[in-house]
């Protein structure tokens, strides 16, 4: 700010000419802006420069001055309040139009918005004529930036959508939540004395608390970790000094909000005790979901050692202070004008929405399940909740995010679509699907472990959705997919061609056994869902390490018969190490989520194919996808080329094989024999009359699974790729194919 002398019209300058039930445009002469510009008044070099940015050129004054242009403002509000303007905006609109003082009718130049602020206990903001606040940026939270965060949350609580669960089937009240198990406990002390902290066991208590989502250091978190050897003594107090300072920041943050208690993984969970870490890390959902807020950084390389506050950089703007004149025409104190910020669309989606934070897969949850979010970055704070845009902790709106339709995690795409209430059972697998497909780009320290349980209170929220829309049958979680949409569930594809990783903790069958992002092709809208062709009729539970000993209890006997519609999940081989003090149904889902692996026996026709080559790119590519009923450009340059006994110079269809060991034609054809497991046909495909000669104007297609024997079952087979197959060729093979049981793990 070099100078803060206004012209006198600038000086001048009234609110309430904005007050309700008046016309809304006022106007100032492009002669008297120039000219209040050349005297460095602030206004009016705010108001020339932010045109003249839109523009692209310099505003001169013409020479006539029968032809002296206007700048014409109007008031934008935030509120509807009748006693108060409630303004937070301004809309600038530039005419050489010679209209006068109130109309911006006709043609107009050139448009623009400032922001309008007040510091929070300025009488501007206590009148409420202005909504946006002034926060100074300093190396500790300002009392305006803690007045700002106080205000925002209290606002949210009046937002329906921010005072429910994710499923929307329970209302949240984050001032008197369930305390999670431990918790830090802020105590707030004199200022020469500042704050103490303490691990407290909370004992079913409520209250309002903080929590954090950082990313772990490995190594560094841990030293600073709570563990069995210094759980007793975090117990009588502990020292901020000793911990990172990102930590002692939300500590200081929480004080100055009167917030008593703070939520930390690596604190509030004993790292070296498996039980504590199995029981918390399934509840660590319902923790940031039912918290006041969570506090995040995620600039580029900001770690635990670093503070939340170094990573806020002060950064220069143009501002402009005007005199505050109440409704009596009196001075009372200054208000803020600032230019619309051009560049913070682009710096939340570099600093947010594209942050080294949001690509971890314990950070999905956290970011989904959380009602509103305290986010650092480099540049500003932003402040985000369940309804409205995300604002800056000035109160700048970023707009227009429909780009970011391919955020890396949980971030405004995924979470504005995920209005579970609002979705019948078709919609909602798919909605389940999409969130797997973010959430499946993330990234794990220890993958074997976590990749299915960090879902847990995101997949608890998605069955109490199930529940309220009626399907209560088989809706159980088991290795990362949905038991009444098993069919769909197993027909992900590796989005990327290449050797990724395979996850033996996790049944080939589910997503979760490569580590690499998948996606589902959704199909066409309007169109009739694909019918299941084979069927799951029981699901063992059984850890890797049994599945030789399972031919006991997997054999016809204890199947359902085919007469009847049910299901049946058994266990074997598990531990009886439940800790949870849920309800009946909670340690069901609990269960299936706890137990990683899972064998699907089913009763299925199975068919021997070939596998050829990759598909060439172009013209190819399209028309399989088109024949095949593809609907989404992904993982095309994984496709080969399928054919059948008997027929091996027809094509008849694609397959995307992600075995790690079959990515090469030549191991393909060593392999072993490569089955066609059917799961379900497409009887409504189109384009099928060109390539076949069909009568009909439509022709079947069957989705596959691609299949091969396992030795240590009896009738088992592992997943080593998904395909579609058409055709006449294909058709008669599954016309002939038998029905048979077999083990899929």
């Amino acid at each position: 700010m070099a100078s803060l002398q206004l012209c006198s019209s600038c000086a001048t300058f009234d609110i309430q000419c904005f007050r309700r039930g008046t016309y809304p445009w006022r106007g100032v002469q492009v002669r008297c802006v120039v000219e209040g510009a050349a005297t460095r008044c602030p206004f009016c070099l705010l108001l020339l420069e932010s045109i003249e940015a839109e523009l692209g050129k310099r505003v001169t004054v013409p020479t006539d001055s029968d032809q002296d242009g206007w700048f014409h403002l109007r008031a934008e509000r935030l509120g509807e309040d009748t006693d108060a303007q409630n303004i937070v905006r301004m809309t600038v609109r530039f005419s050489k139009s010679t209209v006068g003082y109130f109309s911006p009718q006709g043609k107009y130049e050139a448009s623009t918005t400032l922001h309008v602020l007040a510091e929070s206990d300025s009488p501007a903001a206590r009148s409420r004529d202005v909504m946006g606040r002034y926060v100074q940026k300093d190396d500790q939270p300002s009392k305006e930036f803690v007045q700002r965060i106080q205000d925002w949350v209290e606002a949210c609580d009046g937002h329906i959508h921010c005072s429910q669960t994710v499923s929307r089937t329970n209302t949240l009240d984050s001032r008197r939540a369930p305390l999670p198990t431990r918790c830090i406990r802020v105590k707030k002390g004199n200022p020469s004395q500042g704050h103490s902290i303490c691990l407290e066991e909370t004992e079913g208590r409520t209250g309002a608390y903080i929590c954090v989502s950082h990313r772990w250091v490995e190594g560094e978190t841990r030293f600073h970790a709570t563990t069995n050897d210094n759980y007793s003594q975090r117990r009588v107090g502990m020292s901020s000094e000793g911990l990172p300072k990102l930590f002692g920041d939300v500590f200081r943050l929480a004080a100055q909000l009167d917030i008593e208690f703070v939520w930390i993984d690596s604190l509030c969970i004993i790292q070296d005790s498996p039980g504590d870490w199995k029981a918390e890390s399934l509840r660590m959902g319902g923790y940031y979901q039912q918290s006041r807020f969570t506090v995040a950084g995620t600039p580029s390389g900001l770690q635990a050692a670093d503070g939340l506050l170094s990573a806020n950089s002060k950064t220069p703007f143009r501002l402009a202070r005007l005199p505050y004149f109440d409704k009596l025409g009196h001075q009372h104190g200054f208000y803020y004008i600032i230019p619309f910020d051009h560049g913070l669309k682009r710096r939340y989606r570099q600093q947010v929405s594209e942050s080294e934070l949001l690509t971890r897969g314990w950070v999905f949850q956290e970011w989904l399940m959380s009602r509103r979010i305290v986010c650092y970055t480099a540049s500003e704070v932003f402040l985000q909740c369940q309804q409205g845009l995300p604002q800056t902790e000035m109160g700048e709106v970023v707009t227009n995010l429909d780009q970011f339709s391919t955020d890396k995690a949980a971030e405004l795409s995924l979470k504005a679509g995920w209005t579970l209430d609002q979705m019948k059972p078709g919609m909602l697998r798919i909605g389940w699907e999409r969130a797997v497909e973010a959430y499946s780009r993330t990234k794990f320290t220890a993958p074997e472990e976590d990749r299915i349980i960090a879902l847990a209170g995101v997949a608890g929220e998605f069955q109490a959705a199930l529940q309220t829309a009626g399907i209560e049958k088989f809706n159980m979680f088991v290795s990362g997919a949905w038991l009444w949409a098993i069919e769909h569930n197993l027909l992900w594809q590796q989005a990327t061609r290449g050797t990724h990783q395979r996850l033996a903790t996790f049944p080939t069958w589910s997503w979760a056994s490569i580590y690499t992002q998948v996606n589902w092709d959704h199909g066409r809208k309007n169109s009739r869902e694909p019918r299941p062709i084979c069927r799951v009729k029981k699901v063992i539970m059984a850890p890797p390490r049994h599945l030789g000993q399972l031919d006991s209890i997997v054999n016809t006997s204890d199947i359902v018969p085919e007469a009847s519609e049910g299901l049946v999940v058994t266990s074997y081989g598990h531990d009886d190490d439940d800790d949870n003090d849920d309800d009946g149904q909670s340690q069901q889902r609990v269960a299936a989520i706890k137990e990683n692996f899972a064998v699907l026996y089913i009763s299925g026709k199975l068919h021997p194919v070939f596998v050829g080559p990759l598909l060439q790119e172009g013209e190819h590519r399209v028309v399989t996808a088109r024949v095949s009923g593809h609907t989404q450009e992904f993982g095309w340059d994984c496709w080969r080329v399928v054919t059948l006994p008997g027929s091996r110079e027809v094509p008849s269809g694609w397959v995307s094989i992600e075995h790690p060991d079959l990515q090469d034609t030549a191991a393909i054809q060593g392999g072993g024999v490569i089955y066609a497991l059917f799961i379900m046909a497409d009887d409504d495909v189109e384009d099928g009359f060109a390539f076949f000669g069909n009568i009909l104007p439509r022709h079947t297609v069957y989705h596959v699974l691609l299949v091969r024997r396992v030795e240590r079952l009896l009738d088992g087979f592992e997943r080593i790729g998904v395909g579609r197959l058409f055709g006449p060729e294909a058709h008669t093979a599954f016309g002939k194919a038998r029905e048979r049981i077999l083990n899929l793990v």
